[in-house]
């Protein structure tokens, strides 16, 4: 993901109150640029103390579903938990990588189970379907 405006999250802060938006969000939140949403609050709660967050950051639109689909607006906030972490791997040995990502893992997230898949085998499978279409026509 390409940071367009603004910064990232800091490692080894809270990061408390801040949030990454994409380009989607800032045209539909209404800001006129990427830049003029820099510094703004909105009203997306990531902490009990405020009801207001505010926006750090601006990402370059990605399809989270198919390409096929609108883009749709996001909203990042950081969180010491994690859900899904993105990695880009290039390597002979990917057992020993997912081994050593593994490990890294359990260190920093140890209340969280370890799972993975690879992007491009889901990705491939969203579009089964739309390639059996296509060997029929």
């Amino acid at each position: 993901m390409k940071i367009v405006a603004g910064r990232n999250f800091i490692s080894d802060a809270k990061n408390i109150g801040e949030v990454i938006i994409n380009e989607e969000a800032v045209r539909t939140l209404g800001f006129a640029s990427a830049e003029a949403a820099l510094g703004e609050k909105i009203s997306y709660r990531t902490t009990r103390e405020s009801d207001y967050t505010t926006i750090i950051g601006v990402i370059k639109n990605f399809y989270q579903l198919s390409p096929k689909e609108k883009q749709i607006p996001m909203i990042f906030r950081y969180s010491e938990y994690a859900n899904f972490i993105a990695l880009r791997i290039k390597t002979s040995d990917v057992h020993e990588t997912i081994q050593s990502v593994k490990n890294n893992w359990d260190k920093a997230f140890p209340s969280s189970a370890f799972n993975y898949f690879f992007l491009d085998e889901k990705y491939n499978q969203q579009y089964k379907a739309d390639q059996q279409f296509g060997q029929v026509i």
